[in-house]
């Protein structure tokens, strides 16, 4: 389903108004036959040349506007992406793409298009196999998601690893996000959202204004706003300044249908 890819154009027209208000928005689609690879979008970032890159279920997806280029694993060339499922995509300060997948982590560099490679191959201490969220701190370090084995706290400039195996006893988490203010997101299957500032040594729980169905927390992304974006099982949300959950809208295929990312 292109759920994701159409509510991030839906977000992305109406900019700065996504909460504020509510807005009467025309917007397209695409789909396999206009050349995207697979219809289950896990990711889109637009990078700093103003292409469209999206991952999928079934390789990566650049776009320019015209046509999608798809980049797809080879067995026999290292300096492809290390598997075909993508969960994930994050741009580095550096221009480089970063993305997880059911085989480590892969960076490319967008303009040659080379992939170098994360995994329990190169990395002995890296804990699990599919990535499936990442996220750079301050400090360069990357904090990668794993499907079950946790958070890696990766320094990839000696390659020294820290794992973190649950939240106040919790080890259901699918998903983190580090913000504009350095403050650590951290959802879970069962509904639960943690929010931890730099350097991460304690968290808390958000408040739930008592509207918030216990349900699996996909994504979360931060507006021009700010404001913290949060997709789940049951609808979107938004964490304002006091880190109190709020509505976006609502309509219902975006209040409780299932958001996966934006």
């Amino acid at each position: 389903m292109l759920r994701s890819w159409l509510l991030f154009l839906v977000l992305a027209l109406a900019g700065n108004k996504v909460i504020s208000q509510q807005k009467t928005i025309k917007f397209g689609t695409y789909s396999l036959e206009d050349g995207l690879s697979q219809s289950s979008v896990t990711g889109i970032v637009q990078d700093r040349y103003g292409y469209i890159w999206i991952s999928t279920q079934d390789g990566l997806n650049r776009y320019d506007g015209y046509n999608f280029t798809t980049f797809k694993n080879n067995p026999n060339d290292e300096t492809t992406i290390p598997n075909n499922y993508a969960h994930f995509l994050q741009e580095d300060e550096l221009d480089y793409l970063w993305f997880g997948t059911n085989r480590g982590i892969g960076k490319m560099d967008p303009k040659d298009y080379t992939v170098e490679r994360i995994s329990r191959n190169t990395i002995e201490d890296l804990n699990g196999y599919i990535f499936t969220s990442l996220s750079f701190d301050k400090k360069g370090i990357l904090w990668a998601l794993t499907e079950k084995n946790g958070i890696n706290r990766i320094n990839v400039s000696n390659n020294e690893i820290q794992t973190i195996k649950n939240i106040h006893g919790n080890t259901q988490i699918i998903s983190t996000f580090i913000d504009r203010e350095q403050v650590l997101w951290v959802g879970t299957q069962t509904g639960q959202i943690y929010h931890s500032n730099y350097p991460y040594q304690s968290f808390e729980e958000i408040d739930y204004n008592g509207i918030f169905t216990i349900a699996p927390v996909f994504d979360f992304y931060q507006n021009d706003k700010s404001e913290l974006i949060i997709c789940t099982e049951k609808g979107l949300f938004y964490a304002d300044e006091n880190k109190k959950l709020q509505i976006v809208t609502d309509h219902a295929a975006v209040r409780y249908g299932a958001i996966n990312c934006v």
